[in-house]
Order: C-alpha cells, then sequence, then structure tokens
C-alpha cells in the first residue's frame, strides 16, 4: 500500500523539482515574474486589466470599494513596475485599499507606439485616464509616486486637481540645485538605468540603494531577462525627457509646483544617489501645503524597497492613521 501510494508522489516531486531547476537556470525571469504574482496573491491583491482611449492598463488592487478609508495608488519611477511595491503593501494595513499600477510600456501594460507622446505630461494624461477609467476620480484617493513616478503625480495633481486628497511624493525626478554624478550622465546622454549585462544591472541596483548588497548572478540574469525587451522603449522614454528639460520645456519645480493644492508628504532618503538629497529642501520651501517631510537616514533612492516598514511608518503618520499600524501588529 506504501509503494502504490509513494511512486507516484515521488515521481511527481521529481518531474516539479526538475522542471524548477530546468526554468530557474534556463528561464529565472519566469520564475521571478511567478515570485511576484504568488507574493500578490498571499496579499491579497488582485492583477486586472482596464482599455482606455490609447492603453491596455494593467494594475493590481487590493480593498473594498466602499471602504471608508482614502484608497492610496502607488505610481512607479522609470523602468520599474507595479512590483516595485510589494514589500510596500506587505506591511499597509489590510483596512487600507490600494493600486498599484503599471505605466504605458511597463510591467504588464500596452506598449507606446513610436510615433506616441512619452513626455511626462502625456503620461500624467495618461494617469488621468486610468484613474477616470476606474472612476477614482469620482471616489478620492491618495495619490504616491516616487521617482519619475513622483514628478508624474505632482504634474497630475497640478493639472488635475479634482480626487486627489493627498499626495506623497518620494524622491521625485526633478530639477535639483545639486548636480551629483548621475544627472552630469544624463546631461550627456547616458543613463545607467537602462542597463544591458549583469554589471550594467548591478551597478544600477546599487545606485538605487544605501546597502550595496550584491544580488546572486542567477537573480541579476533574471532580472535582465524581464528588462531587455523593453530597453528600445525605455531609451525612447530617456530621450524624450532628455530633451524636454534640454529645451527648458520641462521644470517641475518651476511650471508645477505652485500649482499643487492637495496636503502635501514629501519623504527623501538621505543617501539618494540618483536625486540629490538638496531637491528635498528646494520643495519643503515652494510647496504650497507641505504638512509633512521626513529625510530617512542611511537610505538611498529606492526606499520602498530598502527601507519598507519606515516608508509605510511615514505613509500613515501622514495620513493619521497610525493606529492601524498599532492594530494591524497586535493581531
Amino acid at each position: 500500500m506504501f509503494t502504490f501510494i509513494a511512486y507516484p508522489f515521488l515521481a511527481v516531486f521529481t518531474t516539479v523539482a526538475t522542471a524548477s531547476v530546468y526554468c530557474w537556470y534556463k528561464h529565472p525571469g519566469l520564475v521571478i515574474k511567478c515570485f511576484f504574482r504568488v507574493n500578490f496573491i498571499r496579499y491579497g491583491l488582485k492583477v486586472k486589466y482596464v482599455q482606455t482611449k490609447k492603453y491596455r492598463f494593467c494594475y493590481a488592487e487590493r480593498g473594498d470599494a466602499n471602504s471608508s478609508k482614502l484608497p492610496m495608488l502607488f505610481v512607479h519611477g522609470f523602468s520599474a513596475s507595479k512590483d516595485m511595491w510589494i514589500a510596500t503593501v506587505a506591511k499597509l494595513p489590510r483596512e487600507i485599499p490600494v493600486i498599484l499600477l503599471d505605466l504605458p510600456g511597463h510591467g504588464d501594460t500596452s506598449m507606446p507606439t513610436e510615433n506616441d507622446d512619452v513626455s511626462v505630461r502625456e503620461l500624467a494624461s495618461n494617469l488621468h485616464d486610468f484613474i477616470e477609467s476606474i472612476g477614482l476620480d469620482k471616489r478620492g484617493f491618495h495619490l504616491i509616486g516616487t521617482s519619475l513616478g513622483g514628478a508624474i503625480a505632482a504634474i497630475y495633481s497640478a493639472t488635475y486637481p479634482t480626487g486627489v486628497e493627498k499626495l506623497t511624493l518620494s524622491c521625485p525626478a526633478m530639477e535639483t540645485p545639486v548636480k551629483n554624478e548621475f544627472i552630469q550622465e544624463v546631461e550627456q546622454g547616458h543613463c545607467r538605468l537602462i542597463p544591458e549585462t549583469e554589471e550594467e544591472l548591478r551597478l544600477m541596483m546599487k545606485s538605487c540603494s544605501y546597502n550595496k548588497a550584491d544580488l546572486s548572478p542567477q537573480i541579476l540574469k533574471g532580472i535582465l531577462q524581464l528588462r531587455l525587451p523593453k530597453n528600445d522603449f525605455f531609451r525612447q522614454l530617456f530621450d524624450r525627457i532628455r530633451k524636454e528639460q534640454e529645451s527648458d520645456s520641462w521644470d517641475l519645480f518651476e511650471e508645477y509646483i505652485s500649482k499643487i493644492k492637495p496636503p502635501t508628504h514629501v519623504i527623501w532618503g538621505r543617501n539618494d544617489e540618483l536625486m540629490h538629497i538638496s531637491g528635498a529642501d528646494l520643495l519643503k520651501q515652494h510647496l504650497p501645503n507641505v504638512v509633512q517631510f521626513d529625510i530617512l537616514e542611511n537610505c538611498g533612492h529606492s526606499i520602498q524597497l530598502e527601507s519598507p516598514g519606515r516608508f509605510v511608518k511615514a505613509l500613515l503618520q501622514f495620513r493619521g492613521e497610525m493606529n492601524l499600524a498599532t492594530n494591524k501588529k497586535n493581531k
């Protein structure tokens, strides 16, 4: 009887194990993608799609549409995706509805054509289309953007104020008083955020964090497998943003900051190597309604990945909902 049960079990186990090992060594990108999807399920997120007039947006959502809590809409940075927020969602109280968006050309949202406008202004307009398509503008929401997503969130709040009840800008892409090495490279036409090799990817990852831990070669290979097919678009987007900056047609500070009305939260990593910390003081001085200003010590550009606990704590303090964090801890 034991043999009758054990042999089929061992056969299935061996097949699954062999397939897993094969995928990990040949297609690590697929394994990493599956890892994120499993964690989406683990933390109650459902992946959804919605068609707007230009793009088929992919997003992940958690929470009750009738919740009394203000929903949080997260907008990722350049060449990232909704997956970057999973560590943040893991620490957020489940009472708060969350939406994680893939911008056009990123993650699983459809790709712009070569003739499509991919300016930052247009990305803010695309964000508006998405928000209207799911009715979030009528409900009201807390808009959270990091890096390029922070610039888009700022422009959105200045251009489409209806519905944005709170705004968080995390290390937003902007002109900073101090030009660091990254910005100098950008001005020369090079962007380390579009890696072609594992070594370039390793440099990118280290540039985004304060703790310079090395990822395993297989993880780097997997991440690169997911990114490389999108690199042509990332270059198109980078070139468009760079041309905007060179022509002075886009300046986050001068053109939009004074028009942002919602209560605003600025959060920055003290050791940010991409967006220099001098930008934080500029925002603090000139945003009309800054109600919370956080500088996180020993933290780089990717706060939500490097220090999700402190990031969530700052968000909940801004929202006046630290009691939810306490309740979660006590459960």
